[in-house]
């Protein structure tokens, strides 16, 4: 296992046979979005991916699309045949992991014991409107909207200036997605959303059921599209408890292929 390619960071490595959670962030997110998971995670061992454009990969170009986010991580995804896993995604994130999903089965690769999808309805729907585009201050605008702007950014504006750039091209990344049919997963699928996000419906949410044969099932939390900040603490915990069901119920844990 390579715990130092750039595509990937580890918070809590694995150990023995611990399964991984797989965690993809939101557009202009980072790898330490998800730093404080192995504090709530019991059952899990906690990894992120790190696109390039931030963090650690600051100068590099960031993506163009999300294919070849995938690519890049298929690359970097060398336990695949030996350890069980569960993959996290979050918005834009959330596309990332699906698509990865979908490129996995078609290799015959192993696959996720689960899929978690959070904030975003079923990838088959129409999207938002573009905002990839937007003049700086109706792009600050949607994001307030969504609670996407810390106070301290936005005291900033050298900071923001910065950030800006890298948020766009993950933006134009979500924006340039289009869904191509294909077979349903055979991994089961969690779609999670805030409660007062109304970048998401409940019925979006649940429109995720069909794109597996494994089975669905939507919880809500309470917040807006960045439920997942405040609510950390409970995301992963309830996280931990759906994935021991799924061992409990299955007996093994169900690997999608």
């Amino acid at each position: 296992m390579r715990l130092a390619d750039p595509w990937l960071r580890w918070f809590s490595p694995p150990s023995g046979t611990t399964p991984v959670v797989l965690c993809l962030a939101h557009a202009g997110g980072s790898a330490s979005f998800f730093q404080n998971w192995p504090g709530h995670a019991r059952e899990l061992a906690v990894c992120a991916a790190q696109l390039p454009g931030r963090e650690n990969r600051f100068l590099e170009r960031p993506a163009t699309s999300i294919d070849e986010v995938v690519g890049g991580l298929l690359g970097s995804m060398t336990w695949l045949g030996h350890r069980d896993y569960v993959v996290f995604g979050h918005s834009l994130g959330a596309l990332v992991a699906f698509e990865l999903a979908r490129r996995l089965a078609a290799a015959g690769a192993p696959g996720p014991a689960a899929l978690y999808v959070s904030g975003i309805n079923a990838p088959h729907l129409p999207l938002p409107p573009p905002v990839f585009d937007l003049t700086p201050v109706d792009l600050i605008e949607y994001l307030l909207s969504l609670g996407g702007l810390d106070q301290e950014v936005l005291d900033n504006p050298a900071l923001l200036d910065l950030l800006l750039p890298t948020l766009r091209a993950d933006l134009q990344l979500f924006d340039g997605y289009r869904y191509q049919e294909q077979a349903p997963l055979s991994c089961p699928i969690r779609g999670l959303h805030g409660t007062s996000d109304h970048s998401v419906s409940a019925e979006g949410v649940h429109a995720w059921a069909r794109h597996t044969t494994a089975g669905f099932a939507a919880h809500a939390f309470p917040g807006d599209h960045f439920f997942l900040v405040p609510q950390a603490e409970q995301v992963i915990s309830w996280l931990d408890q759906d994935f021991s069901a799924l061992r409990r119920d299955e007996g093994v844990i169900p690997r999608g292929h």
